[in-house]
């Protein structure tokens, strides 16, 4: 995954966006959806919001939902 976000700790932020080369972001939001995460499509990018409420083991599970595109 190619991270989108800003990574300089001035503009610490909980959002990232993603993009996974050759998947096209609508298939991958759908495939995070049908795997029960919730993101969105924004700018032709995977938007997550790890920060909030979330366990290892759903993040475990938004990775596998990306990685069997």
């Amino acid at each position: 995954l190619e991270v989108f976000s800003d990574r300089d700790r001035t503009a610490a932020s909980g959002i990232v966006s993603l993009v996974k080369p050759g998947v096209d972001p609508k298939a991958a939001m759908k495939a995070c959806r049908d795997a029960g995460v919730i993101v969105n499509n924004r700018v032709g990018r995977i938007r997550v919001s790890p920060h909030a409420y979330n366990t290892e083991a759903e993040i475990d599970r938004f990775l596998e939902a990306v990685r069997s595109l």
